[in-house]
């Protein structure tokens, strides 16, 4: 009889246990207590600003192979109240329209100046195999604004559990550059030519010389 009262004591015991902990998670998940989200409620729709300094705008290059250089500036808005609620995810550019190159992506590749800090993102190569005439380029960036919807509280498992990203897509302006047709290089002098110019100006020598001769002799007598 004792160790019947004492496991069903056991029994008694973890049952209540378990009531009171479902009751505390109910009280959890109903009443969060824990720290309030670092991000905003509402999505930072500002987008990053794009720089192309080379090309040139209707700069004409001498060369098939031009050089690139783009500045991502991310804006301020992105960092207000100490918090880094945007983030770029991709940069590339669209060559006369047609040909799409992805410069960085950082679903491929780990970026940390994507996510990070910092302000400012500088990327520089080259233009290969242009062809001689018109050309564009169109630099477009990717990022994303997180927020924590007001509709959407806390859980039991925190507020990074129940954030959303925002797509933000931007373009800059279209740089419109040019390649030059190849110089003209001038003819070289026919080499006939100059030898027969030469001549002609060594026979006349030696016929002066000669009648200047006679005029001396012809002189003396």
């Amino acid at each position: 009889m004792k160790r019947r009262a004492l496991v069903l004591t056991l029994i008694l015991v973890l049952l209540f246990l378990m009531v009171v902990g479902i009751q505390f998670v109910d009280i959890t998940l109903a009443n969060p207590t824990l720290a309030p989200s670092p991000y905003p409620e509402t999505p930072d729709t500002t987008p990053p600003s794009i720089k192309i300094q080379i090309p040139e705008p209707n700069k004409i290059y001498n060369a098939k192979t031009v050089p690139y250089s783009i500045t991502i500036e991310k804006p301020a808005s992105w960092f207000e109240n100490d918090t880094n609620h945007g983030t770029l995810r991709s940069i590339g550019y669209i060559l006369d329209g047609k040909e799409n190159i992805t410069l960085a992506d950082c679903q491929k590749s780990y970026l940390p100046d994507f996510q990070s800090e910092t302000r400012t993102i500088s990327l520089e190569g080259n233009l290969s195999g242009l062809s001689e005439g018109s050309h564009t380029i169109q630099v477009w960036v990717n990022s994303v604004s997180i927020y924590h919807p007001s509709d959407t509280p806390q859980n039991f498992y925190g507020w990074w559990a129940a954030v959303a990203e925002y797509p933000i897509e931007t373009s800059s302006n279209i740089v419109h550059f040019s390649i030059a047709n190849p110089l003209i290089e001038p003819e070289p002098f026919p080499t006939i030519l100059a030898v027969g110019s030469v001549a002609t100006v060594t026979i006349i020598d030696a016929g002066l010389l000669v009648y200047f001769k006679k005029i001396k002799k012809t002189g003396s007598k």
